[in-house]
């Protein structure tokens, strides 16, 4: 995994594809610019995380459906916040993204971006006026999912749960993503990332030790 605040990069194979794609769509005058490859991902889901600003602002000016959605019902802009691309994501919302879409998992683009600790995209997300009482299918508002050094930064603007409520949500959503992950591997962007920001959690491994020992009792 990618340490924190980092920016993820691409391998150069899925680079190298995605600039032939570019150039494809390029030469047919961008005809068919909106048009859904794999997993339902369109040239701008792909530019989102893979490209710089430039091109993003490109492809919008091309007509470019900012608001697409893929076969997990992520946004480009839900893309940008995953690769940590804050600057796409200040250029998806300038140009009407969405900042409240959902994934199949619930998830907003500010639950990935304090998951993942990105200071840059959860600043463009709340200045957007990203909603922070949105709740993703396991019930938990994005804040849960923040380490104290966001709570900190963020908590004031979002409002932050007890220590108390965060360790048990926690504990009780990753009992949850270990069980769903043989069914989302592969279907929902960031779910490693995910899995990993919600066991950084303070108290989690006590919580998760009571439960799994509650289960073997019975």
């Amino acid at each position: 995994m990618a340490q924190k605040g980092k920016r993820i990069r691409y391998n150069q194979e899925t680079r190298n594809d995605f600039q032939k794609a570019l150039r494809k769509l390029k030469k047919k005058s961008y005809e068919g610019i909106n048009e859904k490859g794999k997993s339902g991902d369109t040239i701008l889901h792909q530019a989102a995380g893979i490209a710089n600003q430039k091109t993003v602002r490109l492809l919008i000016e091309k007509g470019a459906d900012v608001n697409a959605k893929n076969e997990r019902e992520e946004t480009p802009l839900y893309r940008a916040a995953c690769m940590r691309c804050a600057k796409n994501v200040r250029v998806l919302i300038e140009n009407g993204a969405n900042v409240n879409a959902v994934n199949l998992m619930g998830y907003t683009a500010l639950h990935v971006a304090l998951t993942m600790s990105t200071k840059g995209v959860t600043e463009e997300l709340l200045k957007a006026g990203a909603d922070t009482e949105i709740k993703d299918v396991l019930g938990a508002k994005a804040i849960v999912y923040a380490n104290e050094e966001f709570k900190a930064l963020f908590g004031k603007r979002i409002g932050i749960p007890s220590k108390k409520e965060t360790a048990k949500h926690c504990a009780e959503a990753l009992v949850q993503l270990l069980r769903l992950e043989p069914k989302l591997t592969g279907k929902i962007t960031g779910i490693k990332e995910m899995k990993d920001g919600i066991k950084r959690k303070e108290k989690v491994v006590k919580h998760l030790s009571g439960i799994f020992n509650d289960k073997k009792e019975k």
